[in-house]
């Protein structure tokens, strides 16, 4: 499965919305429920579902779905 495709279930999932159509220029005020709990709750999953750490810089420059799905290319081997 690729990265993309992974991430859209881990949205879907951490916004309990299985019908959820991410664009990678989608920002929290794009989706229902983005605040700042979902947020870090948004991160936790992300890091445990791709086995990864960001790093405070990271979580910092994340500001689109895009941006999140570069920030977990670059940190996949």
């Amino acid at each position: 499965m690729k990265c993309q495709e992974v991430l859209h279930e881990v949205f879907r999932q951490v916004f309990a919305n299985p019908k959820l159509d991410l664009k990678p220029d989608m920002t929290p005020n794009d989706i229902d429920g983005w605040d700042s709990m979902a947020h870090v709750n948004l991160v936790a999953a992300v890091e445990l579902r791709f086995k990864i750490k960001f790093e405070n810089k990271d979580l910092r420059r994340i500001k689109t779905v895009g941006d999140l799905g570069q920030l977990i290319d670059g940190k996949l081997p």
